[in-house]
């Protein structure tokens, strides 16, 4: 992961190259007129990560050439983030209030606690 040392004024946004994701990305630029980092999480693991990353340097691409406020991706593994007991706790209590098998987002495929 790169380290940038960013000022507080600085907005920092997680970017996938989807649609929610990219316009708050432009509004915070184009809008609010303020400097962006995007944070970016990688799972080596869920199909779409190569295509999220081709988007989002097609589209800085072409944020570059009107603005110059985007500064470069934070990007972390989602194999280094990590786990939170007190929020795994948590969920496994939810679990045990309604169904004992979740779907989950991304290639993690169906959890059963």
């Amino acid at each position: 992961m790169t380290k940038t040392t960013i000022d507080a004024s600085v907005a920092r946004i997680l970017w996938t190259g989807g649609w929610d994701s990219t316009f708050q990305l432009l509004q915070t630029l184009f809008i609010d007129k303020q400097q962006v980092v995007p944070y970016y999480l990688k799972d080596e693991y869920r199909p779409s990560t190569d295509k999220e990353m081709q988007t989002m340097e097609k589209i800085r691409g072409k944020i570059y050439e009107m603005d110059n406020r985007l500064l470069p991706t934070e990007t972390l593994s989602v194999a280094e983030i990590p786990d939170f007991l007190e929020i795994t706790n948590a969920y496994k209590e939810i679990l045990k209030k309604g169904t004992s098998e979740v779907s989950m987002i991304g290639s993690l495929g169906s959890v059963s606690i």
